[in-house]
């Protein structure tokens, strides 16, 4: 269960782009992690050619990359 709950995150809110530096501002609504209710997460942005959108978080526990493929269906 621990593994589970260390190797996935959810959360949801609004959100604003700042293009100048490539950063997404989450504004967190709900989260698994009730303390970062009410907090900002930033992500840098960048897109990969016309298909996939990357986002890089930093933290403390280092660096995680989300890759958002989209399909040419």
């Amino acid at each position: 269960m621990r593994d589970i709950l260390t190797g996935f995150a959810s959360y949801f809110g609004t959100f604003d782009i700042d293009e100048p530096s490539q950063t997404v501002i989450h504004h967190v609504q709900a989260h698994l992690i009730s303390s970062r209710v009410g907090t900002d997460l930033r992500r840098t942005y960048e897109f990969s050619g016309s298909t996939q959108l990357i986002l890089t978080a930093v933290s403390d526990q280092g660096t995680t990359r989300l890759v958002w493929q989209r399909d040419h269906a």
